[in-house]
């Protein structure tokens, strides 16, 4: 879903006159930690998934630490809020996303015997033990979407935060002729 946000949200943008090259002019802060981050969860997951959870704890507290050094952004607010919710969804089911399984059934029929073993990256079946069921993957979006995709509340708000960035970013606010500023 992230993905889909970031391409939406640079579209919108470029249809409101935006410039991609802005981002040059962007001040960010340890750009690194979310590189980190991400070289932390992505070989664990796959090679080493026993290591998962602690995993996980390092990695999102990498991304928090990213966004509370760059809160001055746009958006950040927004994405922050939905990496904690997030963050305490997978902490209370073990380091992974419970996903709804009639959404699983509907994207990915394919990947419900590894759901259900707890083998299918770092998502995991939602049942009735799971721990803050309404903070999972429990929306969907399925086909003819181009990428039909399954999400959670936090992955909503970490996309409007980086819509009001990609926007702020790209589309520089202008003076009408009557001083006053417009998008």
């Amino acid at each position: 879903m992230l993905i889909d946000s970031l391409i939406i949200g640079v579209l919108i943008a470029k249809l409101r006159g935006g410039r991609v090259l802005n981002f040059l002019d962007l001040d960010i802060h340890s750009p690194g930690l979310i590189i980190l981050a991400l070289f932390i969860q992505l070989p664990i997951m796959f090679l080493y998934p026993k290591f998962l959870f602690v995993a996980m704890i390092v990695s999102y507290i990498l991304l928090l630490l990213f966004l509370y050094q760059n809160k001055n952004l746009h958006g950040s607010k927004w994405v922050f809020m939905g990496i904690i919710l997030n963050m305490v969804v997978m902490l209370a089911n073990g380091g992974r996303m419970p996903v709804d399984m009639r959404a699983a059934q509907e994207l990915i029929p394919e990947h419900i015997p590894s759901l259900l073993a707890g083998t299918y990256g770092k998502h995991i079946a939602m049942t009735t033990n799971t721990s803050f069921r309404f903070l999972g993957d429990i929306f969907y979006v399925p086909a003819p979407y181009p990428h039909p995709v399954v999400f959670s509340i936090g992955d909503v708000l970490i996309s409007i935060g980086l819509f009001i960035l990609i926007q702020k970013v790209m589309v520089k606010l202008k003076m009408n002729h009557e001083n006053r500023l417009e998008w």
